[in-house]
């Protein structure tokens, strides 16, 4: 959503767990989620993100194999599903051929013709 020149945006991923075709193994993942914050001009671009602000776990994915003759779990870990935040500047300065600049997020527009000058 959109404020002027400032803008804010949240996601949720949906835990899953669901079992691979013709085979018993189980994938289970973590709910993911987003809180964004942000601030841009024509040069400018600030944006703040938290990512799993509640999880204090490592924990991403995890496999389980269930069988009458066999079990085994493999877990993964990483820093995708842990509480972090996320601080991006950026600044775009122009060169070269003069282009349209804008704190809009979009499709750039093409060329008027075949042969671009």
């Amino acid at each position: 959503m959109y404020l002027k020149n400032f803008y804010i945006q949240a996601s949720y991923l949906y835990k899953q767990n669901s079992m691979y075709q013709n085979s018993p193994v189980i994938f289970r993942s973590h709910d993911i989620y987003t809180l964004g914050a942000g601030w841009s001009n024509a040069n400018w671009n600030m944006r703040l993100t938290a990512f799993n602000f509640f999880n204090r776990h490592w924990v991403v994915s995890r496999l389980d194999t269930e069988s009458p003759l066999y079990s085994a779990s493999d877990i993964s870990y990483g820093t995708t599903s842990h509480a972090r935040i996320n601080l991006a500047v950026t600044y775009t300065f122009g060169y070269g051929k003069k282009a349209r600049q804008g704190g809009e997020v979009g499709e750039l527009q093409g060329a008027s013709s075949a042969i671009l000058k």
